[in-house]
């Protein structure tokens, strides 16, 4: 029945009103038969016709949702080396933004290594002290997956390195306690010796 949609809806032309609405349902059939290829190519088609009328009101929130659902394409299609320079040109107003979001998208489908890339290239870029906390924090979290106990304590060393500007809000000296101790079980858990985590209390 996708396939049937799709043949349907390739029968609106571009130039139709419905157009942009026509190419971004096809997107979703694309979508949801895995033709991630087609499904980027088709979210793509619908941003860009949607952008060229952005005077109906119908069109703009279709722009926001195609460039949205992009990513969740993207993500499916492409690992992060590849899906960089992608989406800096389609989100080339917002490219921190759109990685962040593709970072999130890789982290929750469980592909930690993309993740992991994208969160190391965005805190590269020197973000704000509170970005930069909830960088390192999806950070650690992804890291943990990889199986790298050295690299799982720098991480957990460069978060409480992150949290220490904050510290001195009570919801961020509350997470900050927390992720000392849990540090501790951590390294524990993987009898990693030697100091503890720089910027990071022992609790």
């Amino acid at each position: 029945k996708l396939d049937v949609a799709l043949a349907l809806y390739a029968r609106l032309p571009d130039s139709s009103p419905l157009g942009p609405y026509a190419r971004y349902k096809q997107a979703w059939c694309a979508f949801n038969l895995s033709d991630f290829d087609r499904a980027l190519a088709l979210f793509e088609r619908t941003l860009a016709l949607a952008q060229a009328a952005p005077q109906l009101q119908s069109n703009a929130s279709l722009a926001r949702e195609a460039r949205k659902d992009w990513l969740l394409a993207l993500a499916n299609a492409r690992g992060a080396q590849v899906a960089i320079p992608e989406v800096e040109r389609v989100w080339a107003d917002q490219p921190d933004v759109g990685l962040q979001r593709l970072a999130d998208l890789y982290r929750d489908q469980g592909k930690a290594r993309d993740a992991v890339a994208l969160y190391r290239l965005l805190l590269g870029r020197a973000p704000a002290p509170r970005a930069r906390l909830e960088l390192q924090d999806s950070l650690l979290e992804m890291t943990g997956f990889l199986g790298d106990s050295k690299a799982l304590l720098g991480a957990l060393e460069d978060l409480g390195k992150a949290a220490q500007p904050l510290a001195s809000a009570s919801s961020s000296r509350r997470r900050h306690l927390a992720f000392g101790a849990w540090a501790g079980h951590v390294r524990a858990a993987l009898r990693v010796e030697g100091p503890f985590p720089v910027g990071l209390p022992a609790v």
